[in-house]
């Protein structure tokens, strides 16, 4: 995979600039994690939640944003992976935007618990059913606009 090449200035630029996720003082913001992850030659980018309370992505990184960061990714030419308390229900915006990879653990976890359920095949096969039902879905739709 080749990547543009960057000067030395932009190596050295303060990525804590930019607005970090709601609550996180001077985190990396969204926007900056796919050049970073570029640069660093890496396949992908991913965007989770730093807190594990219970709070969702969408809790702390608006759809929107979201969105943003998945282009950008996809601009870079990395897979944009986004996680943090994502449940079945997510997997509706987490699709139209084009997320490629979707990193769970508590969704797919007995009693959605993270810390102590363990993980259960048929759990994991339920959430990718979905996915796919989701990809589906979207793909139909984009296809019937085009």
């Amino acid at each position: 995979m080749s990547h543009e090449a960057h000067s030395a200035d932009d190596a050295d630029r303060d990525v804590s600039e930019e607005p970090a996720p709601r609550g996180h003082g001077t985190a990396v913001g969204p926007r900056t994690v796919p050049d970073i992850a570029a640069r660093s030659g890496a396949d992908a980018a991913m965007l989770d939640t730093a807190i594990k309370d219970g709070t969702r992505l969408f809790d702390h990184v608006p759809p929107d944003a979201c969105a943003e960061f998945v282009r950008l990714a996809h601009a870079a030419g990395l897979l944009a992976a986004l996680a943090g308390s994502v449940k079945q229900a997510d997997l509706g915006p987490l699709t139209r935007i084009g997320t490629d990879i979707v990193g769970v653990r508590g969704a797919v976890c007995e009693g959605g618990d993270r810390n102590t359920g363990r993980i259960r095949p048929h759990m994991v096969a339920a959430f990718r059913a979905e996915m796919d039902r989701q990809a589906r879905e979207h793909a139909a739709g984009v296809t019937a606009v085009s």
